[in-house]
Formats: structure tokens, C-alpha cells, sequence
């Protein structure tokens, strides 16, 4: 493994039972989750290590926030963070003069994981241990 990617731990969580079926040996998995982390506080992070500041590495993500923003909202698929993200709209559209119903009609964000996430987390599946901690009732 290079020095630069990161360590990825085992995944923890809990199996809770699935309400939604009928049958007992039907769970989900909910991750235990160990942190939650900021912008600010990944920019600290990435500071420790880096030839820019703390400020100035969340300056850099401020302005690329904020260009992603004009592209997302003139129709770009925007590549950001750990998603593809782009506009959809939700809603039928019935008829010969469908048109956008705004009581009807929404527009949404919709994103969907980057292929090397996708990639890192297949093979993390293969290769880490996933440590269950069954919920008693």
C-alpha cells in the first residue's frame, strides 16, 4: 500500500431486525459510525500534511463550492467530492402538453458514487473484516 492512501479500518455496526418483512431472520446493517467530520475539520486534518494552511485549503474548497454551484445549476454533471452530482426532475409528465407542474413536478439533486469509491469499497468488502454486533431485542 503507498504511504498516501488511506487506512481503511474495519466496518462496525449493528443487525437490527427488518420490520418491513414478515420474517424473523431478516436484517439490516446500520454502521456504526466513528466520527463525523467538516470541511473545517478535514481541512485541519489535511493540513498536517500538506505545504497549505488549514484556511487556506478551505478558501480553495469555498471557491470550488462555489463554481460547482454555477455549473450544477446551468446543467452540468458536476464531478465533486465523492459524487457525481447532477439536476433531475421527479414527478409525472402525462399527456400531449405535459409540462413542468411545480405541484407536481420537483427538481432534485441526484448523485451517484465515483467509480474508484465504488472500486476501493469492492475490494475493502474482500479484503476487511465486517464486525456485526447482532441487536438484542
Amino acid at each position: 500500500m503507498a504511504l498516501n492512501e488511506p487506512k481503511m479500518r474495519s466496518i462496525t455496526g449493528k443487525l437490527v431486525a427488518n420490520k418491513l418483512t414478515e420474517r424473523d431472520d431478516d436484517f439490516s446493517f446500520n454502521v456504526t459510525y466513528q466520527a463525523n467530520r467538516s470541511v473545517k475539520d478535514l481541512c485541519k486534518l489535511a493540513a498536517t500534511n500538506s505545504k497549505f494552511t488549514a484556511s487556506e485549503l478551505e478558501s480553495a474548497y469555498n471557491d470550488l463550492m462555489a463554481q460547482a454551484k454555477i455549473e450544477l445549476y446551468n446543467a452540468s454533471t458536476v464531478e465533486f467530492g465523492f459524487a457525481n452530482n447532477s439536476l433531475g426532475v421527479d414527478g409525472p409528465f402525462i399527456g400531449p402538453d405535459a409540462k413542468f407542474d411545480p405541484s407536481v413536478n420537483n427538481v432534485t439533486l441526484r448523485c451517484s458514487p465515483r467509480i474508484e469509491f465504488k472500486e476501493d469499497l469492492k475490494s475493502q468488502t474482500k479484503t476487511e473484516k465486517i464486525k456485526l454486533i447482532k441487536e438484542l431485542p
